[in-house]
């Protein structure tokens, strides 16, 4: 198998993915560095599918570098909860987004929902999605391209995009 990576960004969110037109989530797992959304693009065989499965953490605790670091300074927690996708790029200035805009966005597409170890998978056509958690009454991303706009993830013809959406707000660095 090809593997391509590609270091889409630093996310301070987490989020879940549902397939509403299967009605049901799938779940693969995804080893990916804390604090870091991956995108890793991988040759699908024909059995295979295309779209993007993922994993989505909740980082507590002190993360600023030492020696000799304490397992109880710091914790990384998969988080089951829903996923929001949307199609193309949405602008924000924001890591927050109230679910009552959200949910009557014509970009929206699909939920879905992490299991307990935070996963989640879901089948999409080829294109470019924004793919945001939703925590508490927001959605949330803090990940943005540059240029006014969420940073999006692509799904390119017969490949399977990993995503880590990872929280960060009880974190310090």
């Amino acid at each position: 198998m090809v593997v391509k990576s590609i270091l889409a960004c630093v996310v301070v969110g987490y989020g879940v993915i549902m397939n509403e037109q299967a009605g049901q989530g799938q779940v693969a797992q995804n080893p990916t560095g804390q604090g870091q959304m991956m995108a890793n693009l991988q040759s699908s065989s024909p059995a295979e599918q295309q779209g993007i499965r993922g994993r989505v953490v909740q980082l507590t605790g002190n993360f600023m570098p030492r020696g000799g670091r304490s397992p109880d300074r710091q914790s990384q927690q998969p988080i089951q909860t829903t996923v929001w996708i949307f199609s193309g790029q949405l602008s924000g200035d924001s890591p927050r987004w109230p679910v009552q805009e959200a949910e009557h966005h014509a970009q929206l597409l699909r939920q879905v929902t992490s299991d307990a170890h935070g996963e989640f998978w879901v089948e999409l056509p080829a294109g470019s999605y924004t793919v945001m958690a939703q925590y508490d009454t927001d959605l949330y991303l803090n990940s943005f391209s540059g240029d006014g706009y969420y940073t999006s993830v692509d799904v390119r013809p017969g490949e399977v995009t990993d995503v880590t959406l990872t929280n960060r707000e009880q974190a310090t660095f």
